[in-house]
């Protein structure tokens, strides 16, 4: 969700740079599930207590997970409140952006589940990158925003 407020951030300010990682940069790049889940919002439906004790649909939808990484994003989840959670499911499946501001960077994973990178247009995708590469390939993603910093 922050690379999708980022772009609608750069489309009201003009910024040198905005670099998304393993997000999109409008609709289009969605995956198709999109379009089911917008038309079922099935989300609405999941209980909150169930929202924070989804631990294997976390590994499902994020990728593998090593134990720490795991962990954090666990304690991310249950520090959220399940409204909050379920609100920005909504607003996340709800954006529909077709805008790409000027000064775009995007680094995507090759094996992002949530994002898959089959629709991602000019990004510089990362091998075995999943939708939490920032924490497990941390320095591949550094690798190719150093130079984009310098610019």
């Amino acid at each position: 969700m922050g690379g999708m407020l980022a772009i609608e951030i750069a489309k009201k300010i003009r910024l040198k740079k905005v670099i998304l990682i393993s997000s999109i940069k409008t609709i289009n790049e969605a995956p198709a599930y999109y379009k089911i889940f917008q038309t079922i919002p099935v989300y609405k439906l999941i209980p909150g207590s169930l929202i924070n004790a989804s631990g294997s649909l976390i590994k499902l939808a994020f990728g593998k997970m090593n134990d720490v990484d795991l962990w954090l994003f666990k304690d991310m989840l249950h520090k959220n409140s399940p409204s909050f959670i379920k609100w920005a499911m909504g607003a996340v499946l709800k954006w529909d952006n077709t805008t790409i501001p000027p000064n775009v960077y995007h680094i995507h994973g090759d094996k992002d589940n949530v994002l898959p990178s089959k629709r991602i247009k000019d990004a510089t995708i990362v091998k075995g990158g999943t939708h939490i590469m920032i924490f497990d390939k941390a320095k591949q993603v550094n690798k190719w925003l150093k130079p984009l910093l310098k610019k």
